[in-house]
């Protein structure tokens, strides 16, 4: 996967990926794939391709876990969160813990992400 984000990164970054268009005397020049400017004065534009890095997030609240993907913790105290009470259990999910519904698995809370 990182080497995908790598190869896409160096593909859209070339000079001819940056500009999309010039209208009339507005000029679309590239600079560094790591710079983007604006120029305030009539005629010049200077477009860079920005790279957004979008991360699933994971489940939504209201959902239901499927039983394999997710670890309940134990000994929450440790990591200061209150004690489990009232049929719901501190699940962690990749890298985020949740407020789980012990029975359906329905997620009620996202804690930490």
């Amino acid at each position: 996967m990182r080497h995908l984000i790598v190869l896409i990164a160096i593909v859209f970054s070339s000079p001819a990926h940056a500009c999309f268009k010039s209208v009339g005397e507005v000029e679309c020049r590239s600079t560094s794939a790591f710079e983007r400017t604006i120029d305030r004065q009539a005629g010049s534009w200077r477009s860079v391709p920005v790279s957004v890095r979008t991360a699933p997030r994971g489940p939504e609240i209201g959902s239901v876990l499927p039983r394999e993907d997710f670890n309940i913790l134990l000994g929450t105290a440790y990591l200061g969160l209150p004690p489990v009470r009232d049929g719901w259990v501190y699940v962690k999910l990749d890298r985020d813990i949740y407020r789980v519904d012990r029975t359906s698995l329905e997620i009620l809370e996202r804690i930490r992400d």
